[in-house]
């Protein structure tokens, strides 16, 4: 298999260097050093984590070498912190350095207002699943939602998900997937909701939750 190199340069909004201001849609653009003999499939990724897991949106193009596709520019704007990197796939497979940019879309300017939640107390039986409910607004109408159970600041149970729409006439539901364990000790814990929006305003409440 050749070895292969990818260079990523931004250009255009996006200046050369991490944590770049970018206003409106921003042109990606990069250099691919790579020395193929076959095809190869060009992938673009952008996300809000450096994991790549949440609000993760990918492009790809398929090339009969791998200098096919170099730039890119999405028809839309970001708003809040972003990552973004290229890839490699088939006859070579390699993948760029990760780099950051902090979006602010024109029309909305910069978002400083955190979210609202509410959580609300609740109930559950060791043995079965649990069912943890709270109130979730933003201004811009959409939160990522973590919810946190704990007894005596000792983390029993947490689930996450992803970037949503969020209404505050609507309650959010998060379901414990599984039963609670029949081992937990009977008793007053803690159920904490933290919602965060597209540019990292967060925002917590929590409530009891009892278990019997």
């Amino acid at each position: 298999m050749s070895a292969a190199r990818i260079s990523t340069l931004v250009l255009a909004v996006v200046a050369a260097g991490n944590g770049t201001l970018v206003e409106g849609a921003p042109s990606f653009s990069w250099r691919i050093d790579a020395q193929t003999n076959g095809p190869v499939t060009v992938t673009h990724q952008v996300a809000t984590d450096l994991a790549f897991t949440q609000d993760v949106t990918s492009t790809t193009r398929q090339c009969a070498g791998g200098g096919c596709w170099t730039a890119f520019r999405p028809d839309r704007a970001y708003c809040g912190r972003h990552y973004w990197r290229v890839s490699l796939s088939g006859a070579v497979n390699a993948a760029s350095p990760t780099w950051m940019f902090q979006g602010v879309a024109a029309r909305l300017g910069l978002d400083r207002t955190r979210p609202r939640v509410l959580t609300y107390p609740g109930a559950g039986m060791r043995g079965r699943k649990a069912v943890f409910v709270a109130r979730v607004a933003d201004d811009r109408g959409e939160a990522r939602m973590q919810v946190d159970l704990t007894y005596r600041n000792q983390l029993v149970f947490r689930t996450m998900t992803l970037l949503k729409r969020v209404r505050w006439s609507v309650k959010q539901h998060f379901d414990s997937r599984v039963a609670l364990s029949r081992s937990l000790h009977p008793g007053p814990f803690r159920v904490c909701v933290t919602a965060w929006d597209r540019t990292g305003n967060r925002a917590r409440s929590c409530a009891r939750f009892s278990i019997r």
